[in-house]
């Protein structure tokens, strides 16, 4: 039976707002107020996102966030953009060539 993968690229300012939503939406923060002054995207040993966050010139903060919550943030950042994403397929994240990729895999069984 064949598998049809599906690849999701997301910019640097698609996981920004992915995660701003997420944030703003949730009861729970994940990151402090302040302005963000950088981004790093990890890799080893799975994808997470790291904000770096300024609130005066002389304080940052780093906060890093998981795979899971990032997998969480992109997938409801699709949802609100109309990017269909089917319920049964398996999602996974990766980073490629610097930029977090979410795969989903379908089999004809169980597509929709």
């Amino acid at each position: 039976m064949p598998i049809e993968i599906r690849r999701l690229l997301f910019s640097e300012d698609e996981l920004l707002q992915a995660l701003l939503d997420m944030n703003t939406r949730s009861g729970h923060k994940h990151f402090p107020e302040g302005t963000i002054s950088e981004l790093k995207i990890g890799e080893d040993p799975s994808p997470t996102v790291t904000f770096v966050t300024e609130q005066n010139r002389n304080y940052k903060e780093e906060v890093t966030i998981a795979t899971n919550t990032l997998g969480a943030a992109l997938i409801g950042y699709c949802m609100r953009q109309h990017i269909p994403l089917p319920t049964h397929a398996d999602k996974s994240l990766s980073v490629v060539k610097g930029r977090v990729v979410m795969d989903i895999k379908l089999c004809q069984s169980n597509k929709g």
